[in-house]
């Protein structure tokens, strides 16, 4: 048995990216490797086959943490407990990389009933 599924090419995937920049303020490139941002830019993966709507959405949320963590200036943070010369710093940077998520992500919900509410569409969807 065969699963169908939806095409979402790149070009999803930027249309939201681009929302996402021009309704937060923040910049999205498009790269190989893991989601991630520096604090000013969220990078996300290229769609290179298809995908179906729950991985497609599943990036999508994955874009909006991200972006969440530039919009709030979480990464400055962040970095403050970073020292890899110590475990315990490590322990420290990984903690507060859990803390700021949660808040980010909490902070995030919270926006889109205020000040983003395009992002209701989407997160009423996962």
């Amino acid at each position: 048995m065969t699963t169908n599924k939806t095409y979402y090419p790149q070009a999803a995937l930027v249309g939201f990216g681009s929302t996402l920049a021009d309704k937060l303020g923040i910049d999205v490139e498009y790269t190989t490797g893991a989601p991630r941002t520096n604090g000013t830019t969220i990078f996300l993966p290229k769609i290179t086959g298809a995908i179906t709507e729950a991985d497609f959405l599943a990036l999508c949320g994955t874009a909006v943490h991200e972006a969440a963590h530039v919009y709030f200036n979480s990464v400055p943070r962040h970095l403050d407990y970073i020292d890899a010369d110590s475990a315990a710093q490590e322990l420290r940077a990984a903690c507060m990389n859990a803390v700021l998520d949660v808040a980010d992500e909490t902070r995030m919900l919270l926006a889109r009933q205020v000040q983003v509410p395009y992002i209701v569409v989407f997160l009423n969807k996962v």
